[in-house]
This record gives C-alpha cells, structure tokens and sequence, in this order.
C-alpha cells in the first residue's frame, strides 16, 4: 500500500479532519508570507484591493460603453481616474486641515508647558502644596514628581519638534520613490480592473480543477473576510472621528479634525482607547472652571463607548458572515494572543476554520426547493368558481 493511500485511509479514519486543517495551516502560512512580503508587493496589493472596489463601477460602464461602440477599455480608465480623483480630493482637504492644525500645535506646546510650568512653580513656592497638611517626605516626593513631570513634557515638545522635522526630512529625500510607488500602484489599478478576467484566466490554467474549486470557495469566504474584516475597521474609525469632530466643533475645541482623527485612531487600539485623551480633557475641563466643555467631552466619551459597543459587533459580522457572540469571542481571543492586529485576525482565523471545516455544499438543495414547491402547488385547493 503506498503512502498517498494509507494518508487517504487515515483521513477518512477521522472523518476527513487531518485534510481540513492542513487546509487552514496552508491558508495560514499563505497568510503569513503575503504579511512579510507586503512591503515589496503593497503596490500590487493595494492595487488589487482599489481594483475590487472599482469593479462594479467599471463593470456597468462597460457595459454601457459596448452599447455606444465605444472601446470598454476606456471605460475602466474613466472608472479609476473618478476614483482616483476623489480620494486625492479628500486627502487634499483633510491633509490640508490636518498640516495647519498641526502646525499651529507644534508652535504652541512649547509655551503651554511653559505656562504650566509657572504655574505650577508659582503654586508650589505659594505654599499650595503645605496647605495638604501631609508630612514632609511625601510633600517632598510630590514637589519632585512634579518638576521631573514638568522636565518630562519639556524634553517631550523638543522630541517632538525634532521628529516632525526629521519625517519632513525623510519625505523630502524619499520624494522620487514616493512619486514611483503612486504611478505604480495607479497603473496596477488601471491593469488589474480592465483585464480582470484575463489575469484570473492565467492563474486559472496553472491550477488543477480540484484546487480552482477550493481557491474559489477560499476567495468567496477567506479574502472577502479580511476585506470584510480591514472594511469593518475603516468604517469604525471613520464614524468615531466623525462623531468627534462634529463634538470638537460644537464646543469649539481648537485642533478639532487633528485631535478627532487621532482619537478615532487610538480607539481602534483596545489597550489605549478613546478614554486616553477624553477623560483628561474632561478632567481638564473641570478643573479650569469650564464646565461646558467638562460635560460636553464627558458625554462625547459615552457616546464612543455606545457607539463602539452597540455598532462595532453588527459591522464586523455582517462584513464576515460570522455570529455576533462568535465575533466579539474571536476578537478577545485574537487580542489576548497578539494584541491589537490580533483583535483584527482572530475573525479572519474562525473564518477560515469555518470555510475549511464546513462541508460541501449540497447541490441537490434546490431540485428539492423545487420539488417541494411543486407538491404545496399539487396539495391547493381549487380556486373559486372553477
């Protein structure tokens, strides 16, 4: 008996499980490459993901451009140049905002520490620390933390001034591969969405039929539930940013598109979360006497929460094609496991599990749909007046 049949015997010995998780391991280690690789391929990658969102777009003006006579081509060069002309849009706006606000900080950190700074000097020399009626060690201990916290911040604004600096710099001297990686990734686009069917055709004579068949369950599943899974995140970043932003303006909060954009950002990060930045300036808020702006940043904290608590599970599952309990279970695992990008792969994990585990779709579903409709349509009555 040779090894390819005592590995079949041993399969169907235990009911086909050692084939399905080789499946996934494979998918793994796929998952795993591509991970390191990413940064030689991004261009083709994020081509490839701009291209499966462009498709339905250039799909239809092809569509309308065969019944015009006009070449489909062009069509899809339309559909990228829209595509590309709106997220250069949008960056534009937002990056425009987002240099000024952050300039403007830049420019102040350096005199709000100093401000603080006096402050506090003018505090403690005041005799505001001995009014706490505490022994001297520990007036001594708070007096140090607070100058070595008031030398930290100093030390913080100069790095900081000097890591902008430096990145303005580096984006300076890698201007040219900058330039080369956009034309790269927009031709990519233009290829990938214009002969898509002809690119899946060349990866389809390469594979065996058994495996095409399992590639497409593995793409119709798998891929789509990471782009599931990245989507999910996006559109929760996005409407918490939104959500602060519009709060910031309201409470006429400088900095706001800066500080919401970051927020919304550090939110995604289970371990940081929204409440890093919000409840200090809460806190801040309080203390200075400006109660609106203690109130209105504390109900825009309660507000993230909710928002995360109740949108978050819907978005990731119907992204995923997962149940809700099974989605926020897979996201703390992912997140004890690897931290915050495991929180985003344990999802994609169970997915693969769940595609590489299930059975084999049963084809003779709908000839049974059909022959039970047919029966119902036997078993009725006979209309009125017949």
């Amino acid at each position: 008996m040779g090894f390819w049949e005592n590995v079949k015997r041993f399969n169907e010995r235990w009911n086909d499980l050692p084939r399905r998780v080789a499946i996934v391991l494979l998918v793994l280690a796929a998952l795993f490459v591509l991970a390191s690789l990413f940064s030689y391929i991004a261009p083709s990658v994020i081509a490839m993901a701009l291209a499966w969102v462009i498709h339905p777009v250039a799909r239809r003006l092809e569509n309308l451009f065969r019944k015009i006579k006009l070449p489909p081509r062009l069509a899809s060069l339309i559909a990228v140049v829209v595509m590309y002309g709106v997220i250069s849009v949008i960056l534009f706006l937002i990056g425009a905002r987002l240099v000024e606000e952050t300039r403007s900080l830049i420019a102040a950190v350096p005199g709000w520490v100093s401000e603080a700074s006096a402050w506090v000097q003018q505090w403690t020399d005041g005799g505001g620390l001995h009014m706490l009626e505490m022994p001297p060690e520990i007036l001594s201990f708070i007096n140090s933390a607070i100058n070595e916290g008031l030398n930290w911040l100093r030390s913080f604004s100069l790095e900081l001034l000097g890591s902008v600096g430096n990145w303005t710099i580096s984006t300076v001297m890698n201007l040219p591969q900058i330039i080369l990686f956009i034309v790269l990734t927009i031709m990519s686009t233009i290829y990938m969405v214009s002969d898509r069917q002809r690119i899946f055709a060349f990866f389809r004579r390469w594979l065996p039929e058994r495996a095409s068949g399992k590639v497409k369950m593995l793409k119709d599943t798998v891929f789509r539930g990471i782009a599931g899974q990245i989507k999910s995140a996006l559109i929760m970043m996005a409407l918490i940013a939104v959500e602060l932003t519009v709060g910031f303006v309201i409470l006429r909060i400088p900095y706001s598109v800066l500080l919401a954009l970051l927020i919304g950002i550090m939110d995604a990060l289970p371990i940081i979360g929204a409440g890093l930045f919000l409840i200090p300036m809460s806190a801040i808020g309080f203390i200075t006497g400006d109660i609106g702006m203690g109130v209105g940043v504390a109900v825009l904290y309660i507000l993230t929460i909710v928002t995360r608590q109740i949108v978050e599970p819907r978005v990731v599952s119907v992204q995923l094609g997962l149940y809700p309990l099974v989605t926020m279970a897979a996201m703390y695992a992912g997140l004890c496991v690897m931290g915050f990008g495991g929180m985003l792969l344990g999802p994609v994990v169970v997915l693969i599990l769940k595609a590489a585990l299930s059975p084999p779709p049963d084809t003779t579903v709908p000839e049974a749909h059909r022959a039970h409709r047919y029966i119902r349509k036997q078993k009725r009555p006979p209309a009125a007046g017949m």
